[in-house]
């Protein structure tokens, strides 16, 4: 099965298990028809005079009709961050309007949903937090097990949509549950997935038997994240323009900055808006934790939502849609990590 649009994430038909990470920068939905990734913001839905007479572009509008019959548009991702009604969320749990309409639109995008007289359920796989896991998970899985809804994006028909077997997975652990990273054989694994809000990192032991065990030592989550970077950028450019930046364009600068790319201001050009600013606190937090296991300095995989290009894994990339990395280790050695001497 094979995804109709590039654009509109339309697919052929439905499919049978999806999974859904509804992150707090980006959600990213995986299938085997689909992977779609968009900004997880939510906007109300105004009818356009000019529809019709100029091309807009919009993205993604989202048609919910309930089992109480309530029938609600709005709009999600990049079409959202256009309104001047734009509304995202860091807070620890995620209002459940907010967080349902967008892991609806991102099934629905992914090919979930039938037409049928008996409309088959998807299974679904979801993430959260290291640190909100225990708290949250219970409730979230009870929530998504009885959510069900008719759901139409950007104007395509309407499917219905509800979840059979709901699994819910602590995020930045799916990588190394997918099963398909090469391990160390006998060594430490270490996984950092930097999020825009939260940033998971966790150590796991190969004894040599390729089963990764976590230790609990050194694994854990903190509450900073790329938020940081962007907060520094916008004081950054504050100061060099005496402007603020428009949230909408903190992506686009991020990116160009790290691309190299100049990035100008009535004609004037900003530079060293980065510098350093933001990333060092997330590094220094974790390197603690990380490096306070006695034994050899393990390989890392690391994820980092500094772009939106490309698709993630089903639950382990939380806000990257790029996909993890694997950063050189001691000596030049690729991964840093392989048989203790």
């Amino acid at each position: 099965m094979q995804a109709l649009q590039v654009n509109n994430q339309t697919v052929l038909a439905p499919v049978k298990a999806i999974g859904v990470d509804v992150g707090y920068g980006f959600v990213k939905v995986v299938s085997p028809a689909a992977r779609v990734s968009f900004p997880a913001v939510v906007a109300p839905y105004i009818e356009n005079p000019l529809a019709g007479v100029f091309h807009d572009g919009t993205g993604h509008k989202v048609r919910l009709q309930k089992a109480s019959g309530e029938v609600e548009d709005k709009l999600v991702g990049e079409a959202a961050l256009r309104s001047l009604a734009v509304t995202a969320t860091l807070s620890r749990e995620k209002p459940a309007a907010f967080h349902d309409l967008m892991l609806l639109a991102a099934a629905y995008l992914a090919g979930a949903g039938d037409r049928g007289p008996f409309p088959k359920q998807v299974d679904l796989a979801v993430g959260l937090p290291l640190a909100y896991f225990r708290a949250q998970k219970d409730a979230l899985k009870k929530r998504l097990e009885g959510m069900a809804a008719w759901v139409s994006v950007d104007g395509g028909e309407e499917r219905y949509i509800s979840f059979g077997k709901v699994m819910v997975f602590p995020q930045g652990a799916g990588v190394v549950l997918a099963g398909e990273l090469a391990l160390p054989g006998k060594g430490y694994l270490g996984v950092v997935d930097a999020g825009i809000y939260t940033t998971d990192y966790l150590l796991f032991e190969d004894r040599g038997d390729g089963v990764p065990r976590p230790l609990p030592e050194a694994c854990g989550s903190l509450e900073v994240g790329v938020h940081l970077v962007h907060r520094a950028l916008a004081a950054e450019f504050q100061r060099q323009t005496g402007a603020p930046l428009a949230p909408v364009m903190y992506q686009d600068v991020v990116e160009s900055a790290l691309a190299g790319r100049p990035i100008h201001y009535a004609a004037f050009p900003i530079i060293d808006i980065l510098a350093g600013k933001g990333g060092g606190k997330v590094a220094s937090s974790i390197e603690t934790p990380g490096n306070s296991h006695p034994s050899r300095p393990p390989c890392f995989l690391i994820s980092s939502p500094v772009k939106r290009t490309g698709s993630t894994g089903v639950v382990g990339d939380r806000d990257a849609p790029g996909g993890y990395r694997r950063e050189a280790g001691p000596a030049g050695r690729k991964g840093g990590c392989g048989p203790r001497p």
